[in-house]
């Protein structure tokens, strides 16, 4: 678009096409350099994020239905916790294991042995369906995780210690790959199979 066209303000276009600007917040110090227009009725909110490294604008991130599709999966975990591991094993240090003890067979000692096991584990660290990423990084780590949401809080409270959150994660993740890649390559036991994962890791 040249011209006059360029010239005319963001609600003129949003008007005019049945645009909407998802970005209501300031994407760079004082000023809000960067748009998201658009007429897909998915793409809902768009959320200020932490810059990444050393720059000085800010990260966009569009929520919507067709985005977390393709990004997310489901799956089934275990809320474990040292709180409710340590809960679980002193309930399980005091079973008096009677019905196991008392069954006739091996087969029922066994299903016996399991469903106690299994009581005291639902009963402390219950399982529940969380929504992971399905393309994330395999040197990602829960800590690095951890550290992200961290600074993202940090950042989104303006606290002082957001540079110092940012330099942690970013050593994390220097760390975390620098870890990931030389087991990866030590594993291999031929030059084949070695330049195979080399090339893989390179080109990611």
């Amino acid at each position: 678009m040249t011209g006059d066209f360029n010239k005319l303000p963001v609600h003129h276009l949003c008007d005019q096409f049945g645009f909407t600007d998802l970005v209501n917040f300031n994407t760079r110090d004082e000023a809000k350099l960067d748009l998201i227009l658009t007429d897909i009725k998915e793409y809902k909110t768009a959320r200020k994020l932490a810059p990444l490294h050393r720059n000085d604008h800010c990260c966009i991130y569009l929520d919507g239905q067709q985005c977390q599709n393709n990004r997310y999966g489901r799956k089934t975990i275990r809320l474990v916790t040292p709180e409710r591991k340590n809960a679980f094993m002193a309930e399980l240090a005091q079973q008096q294991w009677t019905e196991v003890f008392n069954a006739t067979s091996v087969h029922e000692k066994a299903e016996n042995l399991h469903k106690i096991i299994e009581t005291l584990l639902n009963e402390h660290c219950p399982r529940r369906v969380v929504k992971q990423r399905v393309d994330k990084p395999l040197w990602m780590t829960s800590s690095i995780l951890k550290l992200i949401s961290a600074r993202q809080e940090a950042y989104e409270r303006g606290c002082p210690s957001y540079k110092f959150l940012r330099a942690m994660v970013q050593k994390a993740i220097r760390s975390s790959k620098r870890k990931f890649i030389q087991e990866q390559l030590n594993s291999k036991n031929d030059a084949k199979a070695w330049w195979n994962t080399a090339r893989q890791i390179t080109t990611k």
